[in-house]
Order: C-alpha cells, then sequence, then structure tokens
C-alpha cells in the first residue's frame, strides 16, 4: 500500500510539470493587443476626464487648428436667466445647441459658440429682498441692493454652468459672456448712445402695461395671459348732459342715457369720454321703467335678452349725429364728451365705448386726436391711480387708497347702483394680462416712462428678416407680424438692478439733461466701473467737465433699461466688439423668443 501511494504521487507530480511546460509553449504563440486600459472601468473619475477631452480640449483643438478656416459656423448663445438651478427646458436648449455645434464641427467647420447668462432684471432683485419687511426695504440703498443681486446672480451663473458642463454642452466657458460685466454694459450703453443719436429714444407721458406687484412698467413681451381671469362685466348709464345741434330732435325725450359696457369698472373715474363710431346706426330706445337709452341698433336684440328688458325703438340716427353731445359723469361732478373712433365696433357690447385716455392706448390715441386733452398739459384726472395700483384723491374720498382690482371695484359698482345708473354686473371669464414674473394681473397706466420709436425702424426691421431663413417657416410670419404692430417700446424699469438709464432731471423743472456728451462720458466710466457707478460716484463725476457747474441743481435718474434691452444688445457686446463671427450664423431658442430675445435683437 505503501509503495501505491508514493507511485501515485511521483504520477501527480510528473503530469503538474508537464502540463506547466505546455502552458508556457502556447503562450509564446498566443498575441494579444497590449493597452493602458485599466481593468476597472472606475468610471466616476473616468467619466469625467473623458468629459474634458470631449468639452474643454475638443473647443480648443478646432480653435488652434481651423483657425485659419474659411469654414466658420457661429451660433450665438440666447442668454438664460441667471436666476435658479436649471430646468428641462435649459436642458433641451443645450442639448440642441450643441448637437448642431458638434454635427458642424464633424463637418470641417471651425466652431463659435459662447455660452452668456442674462443677469439683470426683477426676479433676481425679488430674490435678494426676500423675508425683508417693507419698512426693511426702504431702509437698503441702491447700492446694497445691486451687491446682493450681483452675488445672487453670480452663484446662479456657478450652479447653471456646472450642469451645463455636466451634460456635456461644448463652448468657450472661459470667455463666457455676463450681462452684468462692464465691457458689456458700455457696449449696450453704445447701442443706446447711437438710438439717442437718431433720435429714436424719448421721454413721455402715455399708458403703459404697468404691475402692481412689482410697482414697474412691463414690455408686452413681459406679459403671460390667463384664460381664467375673472372680471366684472358691467352695463350701466351715462345720463345726457347737454344736446349738439345735430341731434336736438332728441330733446323732447326724457330720462335719456348713453348706454355703456366695461369689464374695467375701475377705470370709470378717469373716464373723459364716450365714443361712437360715424357711420353706425343708433336707436333711441325706452324702456317699462320710463328711462331712455341709445344703444347700436344691430345689439338691440343682444341687449333686450342680456338686461332682461323691453327696449321699444322711438327713433333712430347716425353716429356722427351724436359726436359733440355733453354726458353727464355717472359719479363725479363733470362732464364727458362724445367722440367718433374707428375703432368702436357692434360685435359685442353696446356700440358706446366708455373711454378713459389714461387706461387704454386706442382711449389715449383716439381722445388725443379729438382734442380732449393736450399731452404737456395733462392733469392728475387723466389717471388717478399711484405706483401700488390704488386709487388717489383725484378718483374722489370714497375711493381713495383702496386697491382697483379688488375693494376699488366693488365700490365703483356700489356707488353706481347707489346713484340708479348700474343696469347688469355679472362675472366675466376671459383672457387677462399678467406679470410673467410675480403672477399678478397688470393694469394699463399712464405714467412718465422713456420710450424708443419703433416707427421709423419698423420696415428695415422686416426687410432684415428677407435674408434670414426660420424653421419653421410659420415662424416668419409670426415675427413680421410682430414687428409691424410694435410701434413703441417702454424701456424704463423702475428698479434699480439693472443698467441705468443715463438721465439726470433738473431740481426745479424736472426736465430731463440727456446728450451724446452726457451719455458718451457714463459709457466710459461703465467701461471702467461698471454700471454700479451711476449710484456709487457723485453727480459731478458722472457729467462730463464743461457740464460740472451744474451738477448741484440735477438729480440722477432712477430708472433701469429693460433687461430685453439688455439681452437685445449681446450682438454688440459679444459679437461686434470681441470680433467673433458677425452676423451670426444661428440663432437658436424656443418659440417664446418671438416675442423677446429675436424681436430685440
Amino acid at each position: 500500500m505503501e509503495v501505491l501511494l508514493r507511485r501515485r504521487c511521483l504520477l501527480s507530480l510528473s503530469c503538474r510539470r508537464s502540463f506547466s511546460s505546455s502552458i508556457k509553449e502556447y503562450t509564446n504563440t498566443l498575441f494579444l493587443p497590449k493597452t493602458d486600459f485599466p481593468m476597472k472601468a472606475n468610471a466616476v473619475t473616468r467619466e469625467i476626464e473623458l468629459q474634458g477631452r470631449c468639452m474643454s480640449d475638443l473647443y480648443r483643438w478646432q480653435q488652434e487648428t481651423r483657425r485659419n478656416s474659411d469654414r466658420v459656423w457661429g451660433l450665438h448663445d440666447g442668454p438664460p436667466y441667471a436666476n435658479g438651478s436649471p430646468h428641462i427646458g435649459h436642458l433641451l436648449n443645450k442639448v440642441l445647441k450643441d448637437t448642431f455645434n458638434r454635427y458642424k464641427l464633424l463637418r470641417g467647420f471651425r466652431v463659435e459658440y459662447v455660452p452668456g447668462w442674462d443677469c439683470h432684471g426683477l426676479p433676481i432683485e425679488h430674490k435678494t429682498l426676500e423675508g425683508l419687511t417693507e419698512e426693511q426695504k426702504s431702509k437698503l440703498s441702491p447700492s446694497v441692493i445691486r451687491q446682493r443681486a450681483k452675488e445672487c446672480a453670480e452663484n446662479a451663473i456657478e450652479l447653471q454652468k456646472k450642469h451645463f458642463l455636466r451634460w456635456g454642452v461644448m463652448g468657450d466657458y472661459e470667455n463666457a459672456y455676463k450681462t452684468m460685466e462692464p465691457k458689456y454694459e458700455a457696449a449696450q450703453l453704445g447701442v443706446f448712445l447711437d438710438m439717442v443719436q437718431n433720435g429714436l429714444i424719448y421721454r413721455g407721458y402715455r399708458p403703459v402695461f404697468w404691475s402692481p406687484s412689482s410697482r414697474t412698467a412691463l414690455a408686452e413681451s413681459e406679459l403671460e395671459y390667463n384664460d381664467a381671469h375673472v372680471s366684472r362685466s358691467t352695463y350701466l348709464a351715462f345720463p345726457l348732459h347737454t344736446l349738439n345741434a345735430a341731434a336736438s330732435r332728441l330733446s323732447s325725450l326724457k330720462n335719456l342715457n348713453f348706454l355703456i359696457w366695461t369689464t374695467t369698472p375701475w377705470t370709470l373715474p378717469a373716464n373723459l369720454a364716450v365714443c361712437v363710431h360715424n357711420d353706425i346706426e343708433y336707436s333711441i330706445v325706452s324702456d317699462n321703467r320710463d328711462r331712455h337709452y341709445v344703444v347700436a341698433t344691430a345689439l338691440l336684440d343682444t341687449l333686450r335678452t342680456k338686461l332682461n328688458r323691453e327696449l321699444t325703438i322711438r327713433t333712430v340716427l347716425k353716429g356722427s349725429e351724436l359726436v359733440g353731445c355733453q354726458l353727464s359723469h355717472p359719479f363725479l361732478s363733470r362732464t364727458s364728451v362724445i367722440i367718433a373712433g374707428d375703432h368702436v365696433t357692434t360685435e359685442s357690447g353696446t356700440g358706446l365705448v366708455h373711454t378713459a385716455p389714461g387706461h387704454g392706448v386706442e382711449d389715449w390715441v383716439v381722445a388725443k386726436a379729438a382734442g380732449i386733452f393736450q399731452e404737456d398739459s395733462v392733469t392728475d384726472e387723466l389717471c388717478p391711480v399711484d405706483d401700488n395700483g390704488r386709487f388717489t384723491g383725484s378718483a374722489g374720498p370714497s375711493l381713495e387708497g383702496l386697491s382697483v382690482l379688488s375693494e376699488g371695484t366693488e365700490r365703483v359698482l356700489s356707488m353706481l347702483a347707489d346713484r340708479g345708473h348700474l343696469l347688469l354686473v355679472e362675472n366675466y371669464v376671459h383672457k387677462y394680462p399678467y406679470d410673467w414674473r410675480t403672477k399678478q394681473p397688470i393694469i394699463v397706466r399712464a405714467t412718465q416712462q422713456w420710450f424708443c420709436n419703433l416707427e421709423s425702424i419698423q420696415q428695415k426691421a422686416v426687410a432684415c428678416l428677407e435674408g434670414v431663413c426660420m424653421h419653421p417657416t410659420g415662424g416668419r410670419t409670426r415675427l413680421e407680424g410682430m414687428l409691424k404692430t410694435r410701434d413703441q417700446w417702454c424701456i424704463s424699469r423702475q428698479r434699480v438692478w439693472g443698467v441705468p438709464i443715463p438721465v439726470f432731471y433738473d431740481k426745479t423743472t424736472g426736465e430731463p439733461l440727456m446728450t451724446v456728451e452726457t451719455v458718451t462720458h457714463i459709457q466710459q466710466l461703465f467701461s471702467k466701473h461698471g454700471s454700479s457707478c451711476w449710484w456709487s460716484l457723485p453727480i459731478s463725476d458722472l457729467l462730463p467737465n464743461r457740464l460740472q457747474p451744474l451738477s448741484a441743481n440735477l438729480i440722477r435718474g432712477s430708472d433701469t433699461m429693460d433687461v430685453w434691452f439688455d439681452s437685445g444688445t449681446s450682438w454688440r457686446a459679444v459679437l461686434q466688439e470681441s470680433q467673433r463671427l458677425f452676423p451670426s450664423s444661428c440663432y437658436l431658442e424656443g418659440s417664446d423668443q418671438h416675442r423677446g430675445w429675436f424681436q430685440s435683437s
């Protein structure tokens, strides 16, 4: 037994030696690729390294190797707002742009893509003031608010940039542009200066979109529409005060009233006129309550049903015969006059339009043309509403201090009912403009603002689109329509976080001082110190040497520019000023930018 075991052990040892020898022989005949790839993926570390090679390294490589190439693709980045974390919209936007850029790179183009951020505006200013009482806010100087807002924007930029890089978006992040940088602000003021020289910038008193929740004017592009807004649909009567000669045959009719329909009864304290159409036929009707009303004949059946009244026609006449009649205001001690307006229709209402020039652009235009008021001598009764959306004393003691969109509206309705002039009131659900930032309803209110007159450049702007290829093609029609119908742009905002409108005002007369000389000097200061110097430097330093003796009698303006003016000048600040490709090969943004960045650019 012992011998047998020894033999087995020797046999086993011999087999192992033979097998090991054969492995070495086969190893020498096996040829495998040699690589530095690690055995473990280590994705957490390696993915970041690979991203760097596929983004910043790749972007630099193609910039250097194709520096002299005449095949250049420039995609100009519409700046996202530097406020908060990125969302799915940012992801879609950036990935689409990156797809275009990488495709062009593979096709042999040199790609120019500089990411940017829109840094000024109300949302950032609001964010810096969150949690503060009104008293605490009032104690903050503009310089303190601006510093806080700048820090807020910088934090948001770093957060968004981190996500964009993690998504693999290739670009020149080292030279990313920010609308709050001094060089950008100076370039923006250069565009403003060009507009001043061309007579496009002016200060005027006219109706603008006003946000009581933000206490600032808004541009149309800063509105969104709420389809479920509820207004108070109101039918009311304006009693006759004095007939004109053409309508003298109505003198035998007692208790004659002119029937009005409005969904904004809070604007009645500002009523100065009632509009009719010269060519529309109007009926004088009597009801079963010994009253007579003037209404459009075409709307008579609708009004009988709506008011649940028997309305019997006594006589008819054209709107032109009513022009010049004087009406008694339904609750204020003054009269309103009947004027003609082409905007009056018989599609709804009564065919007579309540006209408050301080609360509507159409009302303003038609009343001004009729000589109801002079723009250079307006009175408080034209717009008795303050910055907070509350009635002023010009609306009367019963309304003073009330919010026009809530208790003020109800008080007006109550006053109409008490005087017997309210025929019907009901809730009316319809589309209504809201402040896109605060999500609160806005009003139309006449104030002193700075405007850009677009009438003289409308055709030129439309002509510029002829050489632009738009996808989808329907976007051209949409943008052209907006350019053709927008003749004025309110560019002033009542905030401090933004590029200031470089204007001074006389302490005594309030007359503005803004010339090519003063704006040029301020532009030079902005390029060195940034726009915050507008608030930090004494007025004498903000003026050119020749005008410094005037500083004692001047105050600096407090309005800032619309943020769409900021981003709308990026073509100058980013493309022209830094010698980038101009004009850009492509703008790629969402459809909402037809009314925003596409239009302002």
